[in-house]
């Protein structure tokens, strides 16, 4: 069997499985409950709204970087565009939906959140030797993601939209590890905080105990994906700055080991 279908099966067999054995997964309404409800200067929750404006100056210098006419134009390109000004609504989107925390103005939240997750597997796969295949699956992906928050929104069932968040996230180490491409170390960087930020997000409530009531997990996640994004420009700072060029790249999968 050619590997590049292999490996699509391996990518659709637990997504089959997620599917049929977890049964709808429904939102939590107390995941609305944050711990820090303190309001200043007319800012309902605070701490959880303003914490988010972290995420404009991370992208904005992801932007400035990736815009320069002097950084080489990588096969990635566009994707970082999409994906930086995507994060950039994921704080304001989050921003907004902490202003008001319900399932209406989580939609905001996660909509996003998914274009960005969504971005980001294409701009993985374009610099890590195949740029056609991301081409080819980016609006499949793009859609996806943002039907699996209609979906929810609909149905209540969040299934869809787990896969989008954790599947990526559990299959990007065996990438890292398997495909060689340029900023590897970044890549691992962002990845700790952004699983940092999902434990800082669990612990939200016990956090904000620890800390004397001064800072909540929920708030201290946000700070943590904040930076999980920053280690993306400092990516693109840092890597070895040689463009990709499309004609070189091998389209099969068969160098996978």
């Amino acid at each position: 069997m050619n590997k590049k279908y292999l490996w699509l099966i391996m990518g659709l067999v637990p997504i089959l499985l997620f599917w049929f054995i977890a049964g709808p997964i429904r939102q939590d309404l107390a995941y609305h409950n944050f711990a820090d409800k303190r309001h200043f200067c007319g800012v309902p929750n605070s701490f959880d709204v303003l914490s988010n404006i972290p995420f404009i100056f991370t992208t904005l210098l992801g932007l400035f970087i990736i815009l320069k006419k002097d950084y080489p134009r990588l096969a990635s390109h566009n994707y970082y565009i999409i994906y930086f000004i995507s994060v950039s609504f994921v704080g304001l989107g989050s921003g907004y939906y902490h202003w008001n925390p319900n399932s209406t103005t989580l939609i905001w939240d996660r909509g996003p959140m998914t274009v960005s997750f969504m971005t980001f597997c294409s701009l993985i796969l374009s610099e890590r030797g195949y740029p056609r295949l991301a081409k080819q699956i980016f609006w499949p992906l793009l859609i996806g993601g943002i039907l699996s928050v209609i979906y929810w929104a609909a149905t209540d069932d969040l299934r869809p939209y787990a896969l989008v968040q954790f599947y990526p996230l559990m299959c990007l180490p065996f990438v890292l590890i398997k495909l060689k491409g340029p900023g590897t170390k970044w890549l691992w960087y962002a990845l700790i905080f952004y699983i940092l930020a999902k434990v800082f997000e669990h612990f939200d409530k016990q956090i904000f105990s620890i800390l004397g009531e001064q800072l909540s997990g929920h708030s201290i996640k946000h700070l943590s994906s904040a930076v999980s994004t920053f280690m993306i420009a400092l990516k693109l700072i840092y890597q070895e700055k040689l463009p990709v060029k499309e004609s070189e790249i091998e389209e099969d999968f068969s160098h996978v080991s």
